[in-house]
This record gives C-alpha cells, structure tokens and sequence, in this order.
C-alpha cells in the first residue's frame, strides 16, 4: 500500500511539473501588470514655480509644499544631456538635475512626473532655470546642486508611461532671451532650416577628441535668421555626420546668457531631408551630378517609448506610415540589453488572422543632389518558421494613402540585401547588417517600404509567425 501511494504521488506530481512547463513554454508573453496611478496632484505649475526666480545668479529655496507634474521630453539616453532629465507641462518646462546616469531606465521620455518641491533649490545656469537638490559652493560662484540619487523617490513620484508631448511649431522670432520665457527648455519644432554648407562634411561633434569634444553649429533658415545647435561629444551620435538637406529640426529651446541654442535628444530629431535653399524640388525625375554628402535619412528608433511590458507601442515617427493591410498587427517599438537597445518589431504570432501584411514606409528620402546613394539597415529573425520581410523602393508613392493601392507601383529589391538567417527557437546574438544597398538606379524622391508578411490562424500548426527585428535604417549619399 505505501509503494503503490508513493509512486501514485510521484506521478501526480509529475504530470503536475509537466503542465506547468508546458504552459510556460507555449506563453511567449506575460500579462501586463496593471498600472496604478500615484495618489498625489500637482498644486502648482511649472510656470509658477520658475517664477520664484527673478534674479539671474541667486538661489531659491523651495519653502511650501509645492508639487509640480510634468511629461518628460528630454532624457539622457543618447547622452546629450547629462545628469539632468527636461520635463513640461502645458505651461513651460524644467530642467531636473538628478546625481545619476542612466537617468532614462526610469525617467524616460513619455512618462509622467511628479515633483514633491518643498526642500528643493530653483537657480539658473547662465540664465537657464533648473531646479536641484541644493546649493553647491565648491566653484567660484555658487550653483544648483543635483538632487541626490539616494533621495530620488523622496521628491520624485513615478506616473503613466507613452504620454505624448508634441513639439511646437514656432519661428526664430518667437524665441527670446528672456529667463521666463515659457519656451525655454520646451519641445519646439523649427522649419525650413539647414546646416551651412561649410559644415556638411563635418560629425554631430568630436568623438575622438581627449576628452570628446562639444561641437556648436549654426543652423540656418532659408528665409532669413539663424540659431545654434550644441551637441555633446559623449553622445553616442557624436561621430554620426551631419545631414546635407533642408527642413524641420525637434530640440529643446536653451540659452546660454543671451545665446539662443537648440538640444536635440537624437539625430532623428534632424529632419533635414529636402533640398537645400535655393537648390529647387526633388520630383520624380533629373539626376545630375549631385554636390550633396552625408546622411540623407537616419532613423534608429531610440526617440520611440518603450513600457516595461505589453501592450507595446506602435512606430510613430513625423512622415512614416505603419498600417495594416491585412489583420492588425503593426510594427511595435521594442528594447533589449544593456545599454538598452530600441528597434521596431513585428510578428503575426497570436493575430488569430490567416493572412498578416504589415507596411513600414519611411518619409519622403530626396535623392536628387546625389549621384552615389546607398541603403543601410540591420535585421534580426526570431522563432523564424517562414514569415518574411520585404524591402521595397516607390518613386509614385506619394506619403499618403495606402501603400498598398493598385496606384502605387514598388520594386522588390530583397534580393540585394542581406537578411538575418533567423533562428527556429530563440533569437540570434547579433543583427545581421544589410551590407550597402545601392539607390544608384533612382533619383528624385523615393519611399522605402518594410514589408511583412505572416499568418497565425487560430488551430492549426502550419503558422508563419517570425518575429522581425529593424533597425538603423541609413540612406547616404555622395
């Protein structure tokens, strides 16, 4: 009788490790958790709290319980900005100096902050209002001390990931010098600007400097005026040259005393994709002996939110399109390792749809002042069981619509690139490079389209549901 109960208990539990094992194999993704917000309100605004302020070189204690919420829309990822996060609300924007790096793992842009002020310091950098942890007497004059790593959830309150601040639309003449400015420190988006012609073979900064170099470059509108753009040399897009085109730039407004200066989070804040002033359209047609060099469209996902776990973001980037042709699966925005790596993703598995065809198109990539053109993108391949990825090229596509209508004429150029070869479980180490896909056969304007096609139809084992992996997408030109 015990040998029978034995050996009865050992098979119950058997079968019991067996069930869960196989649940957890066949669960690729886990529930999200349920987002619960903070139990605290703003009091006051960022505004507000500026305006306590007034003197340029003083330091102000925060003495009330003063709370402020804002959305961030700088952080430290691309290491632009250091020791510091920007965060805005619908009145104006702060920067945050935080005694940490890697600020972004858990203040990333997107998320909702909110700040617990009494007991903080409000001061000025050259005119740049910040708000610290301090007073800090160490230099020549005394400055705004960073808030303390220890005590940052004692005045640092986490809410909401994925919010979205749109940048405003404004001109030069819009920003001004003045501390109060409401401007300052916020997303703008400035158009019609471009590099001088002198710096168009120049880097972002330099790299390669001991120690890297910070590069001051002035911008230009085609029209009239003219603003600085600073990039530091510890960014990782330092060494990344600069773009040859014209048209909108996305950047924190700063000062530095009575200088206008612009920050951006990362180069595809740089939407320099048009022809320069006076350099006439792109069209479908012409060629020429182009003049232009550099980067001509460089995307690497890094200024798209990630959350922590699913559901995950669509790609959103100003002038792409990512649809749907058949089922609903879009590409997403994912992360991996460290430092954190961002990509855009797309797997049919668990649509419940016998046929999925998903299209990423990039912006409108204006060749006309190159003669040499090459096309650059990584890839990866997981759980590859015959889902494929497509690149294509239009030259009548026109950015909007379908890019799937009968209209809309593309080449399959797949056969010119390399791919990654996938792994059946799992995924591979590396992304697999392109290698340079020539763009020599066209000139004008073109599209690039991604496109993925799959299926994961509900009971059945004959899926197509690879997962592909995308990222640092480059168009140069010579």
């Amino acid at each position: 009788m015990h040998t029978f109960f034995k050996i009865t208990l050992k098979a119950i539990m058997a079968l019991a490790v067996s069930a869960v094992i196989n649940t957890s194999c066949n669960k690729r993704f886990d529930e999200p958790p349920v987002y619960v917000a903070p139990s605290i309100t703003a009091n006051t605004t960022i505004k507000q709290l500026k305006a306590l302020h007034t003197t340029s070189g003083a330091i102000d204690a925060v003495t009330t319980d003063l709370v402020i919420r804002g959305i961030v829309v700088g952080d430290d990822r691309s290491g632009n900005l250091y020791k510091n996060i920007v965060i805005q609300d619908a009145t104006g924007a702060i920067a945050l100096l935080l005694d940490g790096t890697g600020l972004y793992n858990n203040f990333p842009i997107g998320r909702e902050i909110f700040v617990k002020c009494k007991g903080l310091y409000v001061g000025d950098y050259n005119r740049m209002i910040q708000l610290g942890g301090g007073i800090d007497a160490t230099g020549t004059t005394p400055s705004v001390a960073d808030i303390p790593s220890a005590l940052f959830t004692k005045y640092l309150i986490k809410g909401s990931l994925n919010n979205i601040v749109a940048p405003k639309v404004v001109t030069l003449a819009d920003l001004s010098t003045n501390m109060q400015d409401t401007l300052l420190n916020a997303l703008i988006q400035l158009n019609n600007f471009e590099f001088s012609a002198v710096d168009t073979t120049k880097t972002y900064a330099l790299p390669n400097q001991n120690p890297p170099g910070t590069a001051n470059f002035t911008i230009r509108n085609c029209t009239a005026g003219s603003i600085i753009l600073r990039n530091s040399g510890y960014s990782n897009f330092a060494g990344f040259n600069v773009p040859n085109g014209n048209g909108s730039i996305i950047a924190m407004y700063t000062i530095f005393g009575n200088t206008r200066q612009l920050t951006i989070r990362d180069t595809s804040d740089v939407k320099f994709y048009n022809s320069r002033c006076g350099a006439g359209g792109g069209g479908g047609g012409g060629g020429g002996t182009g003049t232009g060099t550099g980067n001509i469209l460089s995307e690497n996902f890094e200024s798209q939110t990630v959350p922590a776990t699913a559901p995950y973001n669509s790609i959103t980037i100003t002038g792409w399109s990512n649809l749907s042709e058949l089922g609903t699966k879009k590409f997403e925005a994912r992360s991996f390792g460290t430092p954190i790596n961002r990509y855009a993703q797309i797997s049919a598995f668990g649509s419940g749809s016998a046929n999925v065809t998903s299209w990423l198109v990039t912006n409108a990539i204006n060749l006309s002042t190159f003669t040499t053109k090459t096309l650059n993108f990584d890839t990866k391949a997981g759980f590859a069981n015959g889902a494929t990825l497509k690149v294509l090229v239009s030259t009548n596509f026109t950015g909007t619509g379908n890019p799937w209508d009968a209209a809309v004429t593309w080449t399959d150029i797949t056969a010119s690139t390399a791919l990654s070869p996938g792994l059946a479980t799992g995924y591979p180490t590396n992304f697999t490079s392109s290698g340079d896909v020539s763009l020599n056969a066209y000139t004008g304007t073109i599209y690039i389209a991604f496109k993925y096609e799959g299926s994961d139809p509900s009971g059945t084992a004959s899926d197509k549901t690879t997962t592909w992996q995308l990222d640092n997408i480059k168009v140069s030109g010579l």
